[in-house]
């Protein structure tokens, strides 16, 4: 048996019966209900170190290239590279002409690529000349937050963190090719609302590097999709109708037993044979790659095989569900009393549910393995009495 994921529709479906909205859904009343749950979504992680978001996640980093020669010109801001091909991610990196670093616009073909008009030589650079591309940022998973750790696992080194002007310094003046010894965050140029993780050098070798961060909230930008029906082989779902995009990663699928939506566990529907309400039975499961329009990839097959089957697709509220399930729905109501000016005496009572949900879940998220010491002589004790 496996726990119930909870969905944007859930959330949708809870608040309508708490402020009694059924039959109001429409207009204002569905913007404001949207408003609330993405509010408390992104409020949720803010409120507690929670230990439930913290999550791994590995940079693959690039080697230094430094092949051929190269000429540029300031008519055409393009360099040309002999005896080389520029690296097909080249516009991530940095071209280095005598230790200064020139930002690349992008690349045009494999001996050819342009600078940026605001970074770029002064002067015509001459044929022959010697240079190095290097890389220094790298685009983090969409979801971190905050990075607790660096580190090199095959030679158990953690890398140090330091001011982003450090950072700076280090990677304009110095330009060392060396092993990254230390690292910053820093707002991504090129993805706005995205982080990169910004190393001190770059290295000869390309490496892998683990990182250990806090998880922020992204969006939910599927509320339900149920149009069309799905037909599943192994682990691969096919939709009749076009409906998928690449924002359905991550998304909760249930698939029903017939040709009627399925519900969530506090869901019914009724019998038009025998009149009686009852839940109607899903197998629920998360999309976890895009194919095309019309198919995807499931993180495991169901139980059975289907075909034809009525279903509903929805973004995942990425919460516990032992612990931050009832806190979350406490922010949401609070948040639409907020938005919807709800009298004083509701906004308290609303206030006080939801503070009351906090401490019960920080208690229950507060489970987990502490060490005495860090890395060497590690030994774990039990804070609490279980391990999360």
């Amino acid at each position: 048996m496996t726990e119930e994921l909870l969905t944007y529709r859930d959330t949708y479906e809870h608040l309508l019966d708490v402020f009694g909205l059924t039959g109001k859904d429409q207009n204002q009343t569905i913007r404001m209900l949207r408003r609330a749950i993405t509010e408390a979504y992104r409020r949720l992680p803010g409120l507690n170190n929670w230990a439930y978001y913290l999550r791994t996640t590995m940079v693959q980093t690039d080697a230094t290239y430094s092949t051929g020669t190269i000429a540029y010109s300031t008519s055409t801001n393009q360099v040309t590279l002999t005896s080389g091909t520029w690296p097909t991610n080249a516009v991530f990196g940095v071209l280095i002409i005598s230790e200064v670093q020139y930002k690349i616009a992008r690349r045009i073909s494999d001996t050819v690529i342009e600078l940026d008009s605001v970074s770029k030589p002064a002067s015509t650079v001459a044929a022959g000349t010697s240079y190095r591309w290097a890389r220094f940022r790298y685009l983090l998973p969409i979801d971190v937050g905050d990075i607790r750790e660096v580190i090199n696992s095959q030679y158990l080194h953690s890398l140090m963190r330091l001011p982003a002007e450090d950072i700076f310094w280090r990677t304009q003046v110095l330009n060392t090719e060396t092993y990254p010894s230390a690292w910053s965050m820093i707002r991504s140029e090129d993805y706005p609302g995205r982080w990169e993780i910004w190393f001190s050098s770059a290295d000869a070798s390309a490496r892998e590097l683990r990182i250990l961060y806090e998880a922020q909230m992204t969006s939910l930008p599927i509320e339900e999709i149920t149009t069309g029906t799905v037909t599943t082989v192994g682990d691969v779902v096919t939709f009749s109708s076009a409906v998928l995009t690449t924002d359905c990663v991550g998304c909760v699928l249930r698939v029903s037993t017939n040709t009627n939506k399925p519900t969530p566990k506090v869901g019914s529907w009724i019998d038009s044979d025998t009149g009686h309400v009852t839940r109607l039975p899903s197998d629920e499961r998360v999309i976890t790659q895009y194919t095309t329009t019309t198919t995807a990839v499931l993180n495991r097959a169901l139980t059975s095989d289907v075909s034809g089957k009525a279903y509903s697709l929805s973004s995942h509220v990425d919460v516990n569900p032992s612990t931050m399930w009832e806190l979350f729905m406490r922010i949401c109501e609070q948040q639409y009393n907020i938005i919807t000016r709800a009298n004083e005496k509701d906004q308290m009572q609303s206030r006080g549910n939801m503070q009351e949900a906090l401490r019960a879940a920080a208690i229950a998220d507060s489970r987990r393995i502490e060490g005495v010491q860090r890395r060497t002589g590690f030994e774990p004790t039990v804070s609490n009495d279980s391990v999360s």
